[in-house]
């Protein structure tokens, strides 16, 4: 509870957070989402880095993209359902890649899942809101990018297709 309402809490001021950490806490908020649909989280993670940034919009970012895994799993995918989650350090960059099995994007949309109102759900209570703040919040507060494209790879034997959103975030100040 105490690390929910440090998330919910609107605070926007810079400070030193461990990335890796930051990615435990998002997936310890959305551990009941993540067991009631049966999907299985597969981490790959660089070592931890230290970063000065807003680290509950960074939070924030990460819930909106896996709360899109999670639904588009429902939805598309009856059995083995993974979300792949690494971390990579690249020269002065820190990319956090999040990538599902759920057939990915339709190619026609791919360019526009970041604009405000789209979405791809067929329900009604999907606002589409959540990519178009995960970039605005990426772009603006935390200074780095984000882009999505589809991939296929092959796991344990088996190939499979999915989307794939990748944020890349300054390492350059790690030190400060």
């Amino acid at each position: 509870i105490d690390d929910f309402k440090y998330y919910v809490e609107d605070d926007t001021s810079e400070s030193k957070f461990l990335v890796n950490m930051s990615i435990e806490k998002v997936l310890q908020l959305l551990s009941n989402s993540i067991i009631e649909n049966d999907i299985e989280i597969i981490k790959d993670f660089d070592e931890d880095v230290e970063l000065k940034n807003v680290e509950n919009s960074f939070m924030q970012v990460l819930v909106n993209i896996m709360k899109n895994a999670i639904d588009a799993l429902k939805e598309n995918q009856k059995s083995k359902r993974f979300i792949f989650i690494s971390t990579e350090i690249s020269k002065d960059k820190l990319n956090i890649t999040i990538t599902d099995n759920a057939y990915g994007i339709e190619e026609q949309v791919l360019p526009s899942i970041f604009d405000e109102f789209f979405t791809t759900k067929s329900d009604k209570k999907s606002t589409g809101l959540g990519l178009f703040l995960a970039k605005k919040i990426v772009n603006s507060k935390l200074k780095g990018s984000i882009k999505a494209s589809n991939r296929e790879y092959n796991y344990k034997d088996d190939e499979y297709k999915g989307a794939s959103l990748k944020i890349s975030l300054s390492i350059l100040n790690k030190e400060d």
